[in-house]
């Protein structure tokens, strides 16, 4: 029952939204047995984050929270309570164990106690809020309500101590609105459509039932998360063809995948996050001389990392791919290779295999918006993480470390990850831009290469490309896809220049007018019906080309 950070779920009975996690609070507690804060890369809760704020004692008021990424925010935190202590281990140290350890409550039996979120900003938010009970024993069946805004009616929910599973806590979500419904165990609460007060608070009260309240018990609050809810996007949907191995509607692995574990495709999970944002995916089956013409209806292509990079080493392969005029975003490195599409140079190509962050050349580049970085442009957070299958670590994510053609420009690098340092993961060419294959091909749109998905380990090659992107890399990922989107004007320049057998030849990208004059400030002329290639005489004594848009 845990929410990956922007990840399509269902749970128990939630509609399917895109949660991204905002602002965690974890209380610390107190005691003998004090129990340990959560560092800053501890990924916990029931949406995955990190950057829990710790909050020690019961004294709250004007502390500034930062967010999930680290960065600060105006929320604040204050709370009527009285009390703070420690429930006792859970789990085996993890972070989820951790967080649900310390507690605050008013330090009574009955009385209850108000919890506000201040200076929230607008929107639609879902917040959780975590109790395991106090005192702390397995046999405890303890009955609290909660009220959050925007949420009716009082919801009275019992909390059972623990909820472990092999050492680990997990979490229930509580959703019995019957207070004498026995059954309803669980350790979370969560308010859904929750929207800030005009002055900008989310308040919530806690108390527990007086007909369930043992001697000593008393409302115990261990986290509160603060989770966004993202709209999707409003109709008409964008279009997405999807290039992959996997080409089923119902996103249904390959054979080969299947039989390796995967009930769908390896790649879905990219999909399922496109679709949660409001766009139209459709499956295009990767094959050896694909027929290109179906893709005329789509806004963006992508080719996941899940295809055989044989379908793109042909001449007339590279010659179709590369001249495709819609903006194709690319995940495999393999196909990158000079020996096949043409996007660097050579075939170097080392695997990730740990947890990666990028190195970015452009930090006002609308793809790292809301991406947190250091004053190096390192990202603060991880861009990609290792996966298991079958008990395998799986190698991550193929960097190409050869050099880009002149036509392309590396936005963001691999970050001292072994072999792959120093590699192009996100990287941009213009429409026109001429490519390292052979023979060299010329770019029929915008093209953005952006990496993710990881390399098979001990399984059939049709299952490479699982998802892989953390938090930060998920939000890159749907920042380059509403990037590509938006129509690119593209860069008028020359692109070669060559004389042979006494005919000047020029190329360039970004259409315009090719003119000409005998001087720098002679009269500048239109050459007649001049588009790229042209070639003309090398005759004259001086001549000098420009390119202009009208």
């Amino acid at each position: 029952d845990t929410l990956s950070a922007n990840a399509t779920l269902t749970v128990q009975g939630l509609s399917k939204s895109t949660l991204q996690p905002y602002v965690g609070i974890n209380f610390v507690g107190g005691g003998d047995n004090l129990p340990g804060s959560l560092n800053s890369t501890d990924v916990a809760g029931v949406a995955l984050q990190e950057n829990w704020n710790n909050l020690t004692g019961f004294l709250f008021d004007q502390v500034a929270l930062r967010d999930a990424a680290g960065a600060a925010t105006p929320i604040t935190f204050s709370a009527a309570a009285t009390d703070h202590w420690y429930c006792g281990t859970i789990g085996s140290g993890d972070a989820n164990g951790v967080l649900l350890q310390g507690y605050i409550s008013t330090g009574a039996s009955l009385d209850p106690f108000s919890l506000t979120l201040n200076n929230v900003p607008a929107g639609n938010y879902s917040v959780i809020v975590y109790s395991v009970g106090f005192p702390f024993q397995a046999s405890y069946e303890e009955t609290f309500s909660l009220t959050g805004a925007s949420v009716s009616p009082t919801l009275h929910v019992k909390a059972e101590s623990g909820l472990e599973f092999n050492g680990s806590p997990i979490f229930r979500r509580m959703t019995s609105t019957d207070e004498n419904n026995r059954g309803a165990l669980g350790n979370y609460v969560q308010f859904d459509n929750v929207r800030p007060a005009a002055d900008g608070s989310v308040a919530i009260s806690a108390a527990w039932a007086s007909s369930k309240v043992g001697n000593g018990h008393q409302p115990a609050i261990n986290g509160i998360q603060l989770v966004r809810v993202v709209e999707a996007p409003t109709a008409p949907s964008k279009k997405i063809a999807w290039v992959s191995f996997h080409g089923a509607a119902d996103d249904a692995p390959t054979t080969a995948a299947a039989a390796v574990g995967f009930t769908k495709a390896p790649d879905a999970a990219y999909t399922d996050l496109l679709k949660a944002n409001g766009y139209a995916v459709t499956r295009f089956l990767s094959r050896d001389e694909a027929d290109l013409s179906s893709l005329s209806s789509a806004d963006l292509v992508i080719i996941s990392r899940s295809v055989a990079s044989g379908h793109y080493q042909q001449a007339s392969e590279t010659a179709a791919w590369n001249g495709l005029a819609k903006p194709v975003m690319i995940m495999g490195g393999y196909i990158l290779r000079s020996s096949r599409l043409g996007f660097t140079t050579g075939s170097t190509i080392p695997d990730t295999a740990a947890t990666s962050r990028l190195t970015v050349s452009d930090p006002t580049h609308p793809i790292f918006a809301g991406v947190a970085l250091s004053a190096g442009n390192v990202m603060v957070n991880p861009y990609a993480n290792p996966v298991t299958h079958n008990g395998t670590v799986q190698l991550g994510i193929s960097v190409n470390t050869d050099a880009l053609p002149s036509g392309g420009k590396a936005l963001a690098v691999n970050a001292a990850v072994g072999g792959a340092n120093g590699g192009m993961v996100v990287g941009e060419w213009e429409s026109g831009a001429r490519l390292a294959n052979t023979p060299p091909s010329t770019l029929g749109g915008h093209r953005l290469v952006f990496l993710s998905g990881s390399r098979e380990s001990g399984i059939t090659s049709e299952a490479a490309g699982i998802y892989d992107l953390a938090p930060d890399g998920a939000k890159m990922f749907l920042n380059a896809v509403a990037y590509m989107l938006v129509p690119a004007v593209a860069k008028l320049q020359f692109t070669s220049t060559t004389i042979t057998s006494g005919n000047l030849k020029l190329e360039w990208s970004g259409g315009g007018t090719l003119e000409s004059a005998t001087s720098l400030t002679g009269v500048w002329s239109a050459v007649a019906g001049a588009a790229s290639p042209h070639t003309a005489p090398a005759s004259d004594a001086a001549r000098f080309y420009r390119l202009r848009r009208p």
